[in-house]
């Protein structure tokens, strides 16, 4: 199409929308008669609607629990990361219920819960609830009242979920988190130290179950706490907001006894008389956080303890032969290292090897060493052989047979020498 033909187009549709225009203010389509007054130079037009300025939203609902505890605060120096003792009374334990787990923006924690010791017997917990979006800046600027007179803050996951969210949205409503303490214990991590492989599971709920024997009444599962919220702020009432939180002030007040738990255990953990499995957990950890004497008591108490068909006995003597080696107590391991070669291949192996280098540069004995190898490869012969009739594959035992076969050929050297 040239440029004479598009103008002509463009000028034909400004006729029509022009002869459109004097028809509606003629009234000459009566559906429209709005359109036509609109139009008519008569019209009389409404002055401008201005709207009311905006009404400030109602402060956040603020409810307090107070639970009567036997227990008193704790001190617990381990969870510092300058080592220096954070004592529970002076730690705000917090805990929210959100409208999902996905994050994002469009997240909030329309329950905010702050616990803390009021007195050695009496917890008290503090819960902002947010019935619609409008109060969230009320419930943060509380918080953040709050939490100005605590140096450190206690979680669950809270490190990665609780606290970035009510960051993001204190941002978001351009208040200031300067004021909240920098300390931070999370209390996810030590439960996975001592609990991972004992329980099922290590959430909140489960390890107060088993670790603190506290058994809940009436709760709320959490997958449904995000609807209750939606519930609330659409029809401006909820029948299960006390379930949410009753369910948010239990969680709270068993993060200050799981704290209380988690001090007793590192303060005292010759008297943590739990399980074998836990109380060798707990020497884990001491053996991980540089206690090593405490560790290596704990481990042996543990393995002096344990029938020697437990399935766990090996790994725990593997383990408590390494930290001896590593604290300059090889000579120790000795005993560990002669039991445990008389295990299956997985430990068996191991443990000879370890004692072979014990008798070749500790005790500078090449010729035990040698012993100690020469003894372990009939034993894998005989495995080998077993494999083989079991029809069994035999790949682990060749490659220790050449492992064997490699170390015993130098220690006759240097037994020549």
């Amino acid at each position: 199409m040239d440029i004479r033909s598009r103008l002509s187009a463009l000028a034909s549709r400004k006729d029509k929308r022009e002869r459109l225009i004097d028809d509606i203010r003629a009234g000459k389509y009566a559906d429209i008669a709005v359109a036509s007054e609109y139009f008519s130079s008569e019209a009389n037009l409404p002055p401008p609607c201005v709207a009311p300025p905006p009404l400030p939203p109602a402060p956040s609902e603020v409810s307090k629990t107070t639970f009567a505890s036997m227990q008193s605060p704790h001190p617990l120096a381990p969870l510092r990361r300058d080592g220096k003792p954070v004592h529970s009374a002076d730690v705000a334990f917090l805990d929210t219920e959100t409208t999902g787990l996905a994050g994002g923006a469009g997240t909030i924690a329309f329950v905010i819960g702050v616990g803390w010791w009021e007195s050695p017997t009496a917890f008290v917990v503090e819960q902002y609830l947010i019935r619609d979006f409008p109060e969230e800046p009320a419930a943060l600027a509380r918080l953040t009242e709050r939490l100005a007179s605590f140096k450190a803050l206690c979680t669950y996951n809270g490190r990665t979920f609780d606290m970035p969210l009510l960051r993001t949205r204190a941002i978001m409503n351009r208040l200031s988190t300067a004021a909240w303490p920098d300390e931070h214990v999370d209390l996810l991590p030590p439960a996975r130290r001592l609990f991972r492989g004992i329980l099922p599971s290590v959430s909140l709920k489960a390890v107060e179950s088993h670790a603190l024997g506290v058994v809940r009444g009436a709760d709320i599962d959490g997958a449904e706490i995000p609807q209750v919220f939606f519930d609330l702020a659409r029809n401006g009432h909820a029948p299960r907001i006390p379930l949410v939180l009753s369910h948010n002030a239990q969680d709270i007040h068993s993060l200050a006894l799981l704290f209380n738990f988690v001090a007793d255990a590192l303060h005292k953990p010759h008297a943590h008389a739990r399980s074998l499995a836990e109380r060798a957990a707990l020497a884990r950890w001491l053996l991980a956080i540089g206690r090593l004497d405490d560790g290596i008591r704990l481990l042996e108490t543990t393995i002096t303890e344990c029938p020697r068909r437990d399935p766990q006995r090996p790994g725990w003597q593997w383990l408590l032969g390494v930290t001896l080696r590593r604290a300059q107590r090889a000579a120790e391991s000795v005993p560990i290292w002669e039991e445990l070669r008389r295990q299956p291949h997985r430990w068996g192996f191991t443990a000879a090897v370890e004692l072979a280098k014990l008798h070749e540069h500790h005790f500078k004995n090449p010729a035990d060493a040698l012993r100690v190898l020469e003894e372990r490869r009939r034993v894998e012969l005989l495995n080998g052989e077993l494999g083989a009739l079991r029809r069994i594959s035999s790949a682990a035992q060749e490659e220790s047979l050449l492992a064997l076969a490699h170390r015993e050929a130098r220690l006759r050297r240097k037994a020549a020498r």
